[in-house]
């Protein structure tokens, strides 16, 4: 039976590995997008601010693993053994 720390060090690595993939994505996108929009509007390229790169991945690994809170406890209250049963 797995332990309830091996359990949260699985879905901790896997929100890590899902949140920084989706940050890197988030950041390209975001960049491309600006510059196309700040070309059609203003006739211009966007500068892109460093201090914002930080914040971004600070707040969006916040913000992931808040979101699996719940989660995280509701797959800590499941007996496993009963599930493999079909319970």
């Amino acid at each position: 039976m797995p332990k309830q720390s091996d359990i949260i060090k699985q879905i901790s690595t896997e929100i890590l590995i899902i949140a920084l993939c989706a940050i890197v994505a988030g950041l390209i996108l975001g960049y491309i997008l600006a510059q196309l929009l700040g070309l059609t509007v203003f006739k211009s390229y966007i500068d892109m601010r460093l201090p914002v790169i930080p914040i971004t991945i600070v707040l969006s690994l916040l913000v992931a693993f808040i979101a699996v809170i719940v989660p995280t406890k509701r797959a800590l209250n499941i007996q496993t053994a009963n599930v493999l049963k079909g319970e």
